[in-house]
């Protein structure tokens, strides 16, 4: 937990309002064999005439100004993996949802655009065919979280503390008549946001097989 606050020039003491904290994830570690490993930021964009030569020179992260050295990759690491198209190859009876960025929900834990009906919550996913219904959701503790903006007057004010369902969160649904999820719809579906809040990389997913029949 990295905490900041701001000093007041003349007094130099703490700012009153000024506070706040965050978690702050560590980018180097060791494994087991005594070796070191970095995290990864992997950025989707268009690189223009300006951007030539992008990776001699380093960047900045992050409010805390951490170093990165930016290297061009594959495109292809934002495609869902050959391994999971030929798990749906052949159709899933059911479909499990996995959070990989918080969501923010109207109703909470609920997806937007899910509505009770008959028991139990029917809607849409993004890419699939049809009305899907919720059967299952397994929902970490909601994640709340804040920052502070900078560029509100004189000395910044804090942001409104919004609650997140957590990364990791996982739903399952199926189709109305025991439809299949094909392969096309778990492609559009893979690293989609269903949030509205998708411009901050809220709400973004990733499609996995599930087999309603094999649970209890």
């Amino acid at each position: 937990m990295d905490v900041r606050l701001a000093i007041n020039p003349e007094t130099l003491t703490a700012q009153g309002g000024a506070l706040f904290s965050t978690d702050l994830v560590e980018t180097l570690a060791s494994d087991p064999f005594g070796g070191y490993w970095l995290w990864g930021l992997a950025v989707a964009c268009g690189l223009t005439g300006e951007c030539e030569g992008v990776e001699s020179e380093p960047v900045l992260l992050g409010g805390l100004g951490r170093f990165g050295k930016p290297s061009v990759i594959d495109g292809l690491v934002f495609q869902m993996p050959t391994s999971r198209e030929s798990a749906f190859a052949s159709g899933s009876r059911g479909m499990c949802v996995t959070r990989v960025t918080p969501a923010a929900f109207k109703k909470g834990w609920l997806p937007d655009g899910f509505e009770h009906v008959n028991g139990g919550y029917e809607g849409r996913l993004p890419g699939v065919e049809g009305t899907v219904t919720l059967k299952s959701a397994l929902v970490g503790r909601p994640l709340h979280h804040s920052g502070w903006d900078m560029a509100a007057g004189s000395g910044g004010t804090p942001k409104r503390t919004g609650r997140f369902v957590p990364r990791g969160s996982t739903f399952f649904f199926t189709k109305a008549g025991g439809r299949s999820f094909g392969v096309d719809e778990a492609r559009k579906l893979w690293q989609t946001s269903i949030d509205s809040h998708f411009a901050a990389g809220l709400g973004y997913v990733v499609p996995g097989v599930w087999h309603p029949e094999t649970q209890r």
